[in-house]
């Protein structure tokens, strides 16, 4: 047996084991859901509204942002404008008769996408206002709530935990090697 072969390969052995389970490797994966809110195509009478209420399932901790397309039409070929209000409805009135004190959206809309975020789960408030046009419009509307999260895994899969795999293998060859080896007496 020689000493400093087995001295050597254990501390590789001991480093490469180390340098293994010590050093993580950290992967982040972003994670994207998304669920249809609206999607209808509304008639809205002359100096009107439509209400609808729909569930937005927010969730904390994430991003939420909904992603709403509109388009409005009233005379063949022409664009109008509506006012868009989408807000939290309160759980003991119906839409149209709760008063907010905040507004997600409170704007007038014609053609376009808008973006917006949301911070709460619940039931939202979505009122079509035709004022002042005193012809019927139509107005296709889609909306989708998009979630963004990461997903967090730790693994021992990286290059560093390879290379620490890799030095302890070769630190375990020197120590059965020294280990297998002789010593050689000088005065035999």
């Amino acid at each position: 047996m020689q000493f400093r072969l087995v001295l050597l390969g254990a501390l590789l052995l001991t480093a490469g084991l180390i340098g293994y389970s010590a050093i993580p490797h950290v992967q982040r994966s972003p994670i994207v859901t998304s669920q249809s809110v609206v999607s209808e195509y509304l008639k809205i009478p002359a100096n009107g509204s439509v209400e609808m209420s729909r569930y937005v399932a927010a969730v904390d901790g994430e991003q939420n942002k909904m992603i709403m397309n509109v388009t409005v039409t009233g005379q063949p070929g022409e664009f109008e404008k509506i006012g868009l209000l989408i807000f939290l409805e309160n759980e003991s009135f119906s839409c149209f008769s709760t008063l907010p004190q905040n507004f997600v959206v409170n704007q007038n809309v014609s053609n376009g996408t808008l973006t917006f975020s949301v911070e709460n789960a619940g039931t939202y408030c979505f009122i079509f206002v035709n004022n002042p046009n005193e012809q019927l419009v139509s107005a296709s509307v889609s909306a989708v709530l998009e979630r963004r999260s990461e997903q967090v895994s730790v693994s021992r899969n990286g290059s560093a935990n390879m290379a620490g795999l890799g030095v302890g293998a070769f630190g375990f060859l020197v120590l059965v090697y020294g280990v297998a080896r002789r010593t050689a007496i000088p005065w035999e």
